[in-house]
């Protein structure tokens, strides 16, 4: 990093590697976020069994109220729980019913 000086840094090239995933299942789901409390302690108990080949994350937001937006997300407070799974569509399927 460039200037490391203090708590300020300038990333000036990056490197990762990829694995070779050639499919993988997921989606999101959207809730009210009237309902957050009971959301994220849900979604932290479910999250807590899932295995290595699975992923999940939640974005807590408030939306635009822009035209391109569907009605019941316009200018919402909402929160979004995304999923990803490596493994067949069965078992993702079944994950995320559970």
């Amino acid at each position: 990093m460039l200037g490391r000086k203090g708590n300020f840094g300038v990333v000036t090239e990056m490197e990762f590697g990829a694995l070779p995933v050639s499919r993988f299942w997921g989606g999101g789901l959207w809730f009210g976020g009237e309902n957050s409390a009971q959301v994220l302690g849900v979604w932290r108990d479910w999250q807590a069994t899932l295995g290595r080949e699975s992923a999940t994350s939640v974005a807590v937001q408030r939306l635009p109220d822009l035209p391109q937006l569907p009605d019941p997300l316009r200018g919402a407070f909402v929160l979004h729980v995304r999923f990803s799974h490596l493994g067949s569509a069965e078992h993702g399927a079944k994950l995320v019913a559970s």
